[in-house]
């Protein structure tokens, strides 16, 4: 097992330090390392194997076990041989296939910074704007009627039957011009930072501010009258406080997928600034610079592909190309880190997108609660029902629009097309 072991590593060391390395090793060498490796090993195995046949013909129970290392050592053996055949024939340990590598690595890396950035921009279009958001939002609105009721319509019926009742006038004021005032308040309602995503809630609290007054000013208007005035409020209060929940969380944790966006994007701008440093030693960068202008100025794919091109002419004598020293150089350099770092960008990226669109269904859920939840106070309760069918609709709408824009698909596959050896 340990010469498993230690045969394993050496193929992966020598697999990940030859296409990062710019020493002047052959390939020759480096594949007749590899076949004196394989012959010893093949010797141990022969050694091994006649140590397994002296062991059966003494030891027979224990034969099962010894064949099962043959066999995984067989198996080896045979894998380590095809992999000494494959480098043999690949063209990709040659130093001109090495030189071509580098450059793929380049030219793949920025088509998929660009990728990655078009998502950014999809993404943050999708937090500004939605039809879906547009329609939940609508259901806060004191005058909506897609409830089957509105707001404004139930507050003034409960004013005038728990509070004016038959009366003309309340305090020194007109009914008329009391249901005027509450009217106006219902509509146009001050709000607070809780409220603003809920301006039912701030329309409540106004009349019952109303209310109050009138109860402590008109003697006819008696706390037995304000408690059942209040009472009747309540189930609209609770209706409406649960959409503000509901709209406080889903904003949250729309936040801290900005937040979380906004540092990815500074990450990939890093990242970027690196690999162009790398190609361009004296370029400059203002700190406010935004990453679509630095992909623009200076990671163009058809501009980084004529400079590497530039540069590897200037090792170019004659019809002859100094592979070694177009290997060399270091404008040409991609370190092994730099797969890594691409990889995470592509997976805060997914994980990204992926929560924003579970945000959004959790959103649903919590909504689709709260208006089943109203069907109490609906005089059409089948309207409630059209409206969870329409919202569904319309979320399905959001996603797929979402998914497509972003691209997080296309963002994985230029991900792939980097060579990673």
């Amino acid at each position: 097992m340990f010469k498993k072991f230690h045969f394993r590593i050496f193929i992966i060391v020598l697999a990940f330090s030859m296409p990062l390395s710019a020493s002047a090793q052959t390939l020759a060498d480096t594949v007749a390392q590899m076949y004196k490796q394989y012959f010893e090993l093949l010797k141990e195995n022969q050694q091994l194997a006649d140590s397994f046949k002296m062991l059966n013909s003494n030891i027979s129970s224990n034969w099962t076990h010894v064949d099962e290392k043959l066999s995984r050592i067989n198996n080896d053996l045979s894998s380590s041989l095809q992999q000494v055949n494959r480098l043999t024939k690949n063209d990709l340990l040659t130093k001109e296939a090495r030189i071509n590598t580098k450059k793929q690595k380049i030219l793949a890396t920025s088509t998929f910074i660009r990728s990655a950035n078009n998502s950014f921009d999809a993404i943050d279009a999708a937090l500004a704007q939605s039809d879906y958001l547009g329609d939940v939002g609508s259901l806060s609105s004191p005058t909506n009627t897609d409830l089957g009721f509105s707001l404004s319509d139930e507050v003034a019926k409960i004013v005038q039957r728990q509070i004016i009742k038959n009366r003309s006038k309340v305090g020194s004021s007109k009914k008329a011009k009391v249901m005027r005032f509450i009217q106006e308040m219902v509509k146009n309602p001050v709000v607070t930072s809780f409220t603003s995503t809920v301006p039912a809630l701030g329309s409540i609290n106004a009349v019952v501010g109303l209310v109050s007054n009138l109860v402590i000013n008109d003697k006819k208007v008696t706390v037995k009258d304000y408690a059942a005035f209040k009472k009747e409020l309540e189930k609209y209060i609770s209706h409406y406080e649960a959409l503000g929940r509901a709209n406080s969380e889903f904003n949250s944790n729309i936040d801290k997928l900005r937040t979380q966006t906004e540092g990815l994007r500074v990450i990939v701008r890093n990242f970027s600034i690196e690999r162009i440093l790398t190609m361009t030693p004296k370029a400059q960068f203002q700190n406010d610079v935004e990453l679509h202008e630095i992909i623009s100025q200076f990671y163009n794919r058809t501009d980084l592909e004529k400079e590497i091109d530039d540069i590897i002419r200037k090792y170019r004598k004659g019809s002859k190309l100094d592979l070694q020293g177009a290997l060399n150089e270091k404008r040409l350099d991609f370190p092994f880190y730099a797969f890594n770092q691409a990889q995470f960008i592509q997976q805060e990226l997914e994980s990204i997108a992926t929560e924003y669109v579970a945000t959004y269904e959790h959103y649903h859920e919590d909504i689709i609660k709260v208006l089943m939840n109203s069907k109490s106070l609906s005089k059409e309760p089948a309207k409630i029902d059209v409206k969870a069918r329409v919202l569904e609709k319309k979320l399905e709408v959001a996603v797929k629009a979402f998914e497509r824009n972003v691209k997080i698909k296309e963002v994985n596959k230029n991900l792939q097309r980097i060579p990673n050896f």
